[in-house]
């Protein structure tokens, strides 16, 4: 895979390659916040149906450059979350910003005051388009669980920093 990086667009990170180590991940496929794209086009690559969406043009246009590059298609599609994206899908994939915003505002790492408010609206959209999501959680904000019903949840991979702990989190929609 070639990923080429876009001025103004978030750099694959190692919370981004942490999205990229989920095995069972295969079918219609939603990459939130695309970015460059680099974790849709994984899974493209792997043969799924991928729809890349993300709020910032400039993103948007960066994933439909690397899929050029790569010699892959996918629709790309400039939304803020999930308010544009029509059907449901197996697996929706984000990597939220999730600094809070006293630290950095910017639209690829704020994600609110707290910096889990972008991440909790994501999950609340997803319950009705998402069978399985996976979020990077950040133990600098973590998700407020008590404020997001009918999700069950497990963590399944994490990064340890200096003063952070970065993690892979599966949602899905427990049973009522």
């Amino acid at each position: 895979m070639k990923i080429e990086k876009c001025k103004g667009v978030y750099e694959p990170e190692d919370d981004s390659y942490l999205m990229l180590s989920i095995p069972e991940v295969k079918g219609n496929i939603l990459d939130v916040g695309c970015g460059t794209g680099i974790v849709g086009i994984h899974y493209l690559e792997k043969g799924n149906k991928v729809t890349f969406i993300d709020i910032d043009p400039r993103a948007a246009e960066c994933t439909k450059r690397n899929l050029e590059l790569n010699k892959l298609k996918g629709e790309v599609i400039i939304s803020d979350l999930l308010s544009s994206v029509r059907g449901e899908f197996d697996y929706c994939l984000f990597n939220p910003p999730y600094l809070p915003s006293d630290q950095f505002n910017h639209i690829d790492l704020s994600g609110g005051i707290v910096g889990n408010e972008t991440t909790t609206r994501f999950l609340i959209q997803a319950k009705e388009k998402c069978k399985v999501s996976y979020v990077i959680e950040s133990s600098i904000a973590p998700i407020d669980w008590r404020n997001i019903e009918c999700l069950c949840h497990e963590v399944v991979g994490k990064i340890t920093y200096h003063l952070e702990e970065i993690r892979l989190i599966r949602v899905w929609r427990c049973q009522q």
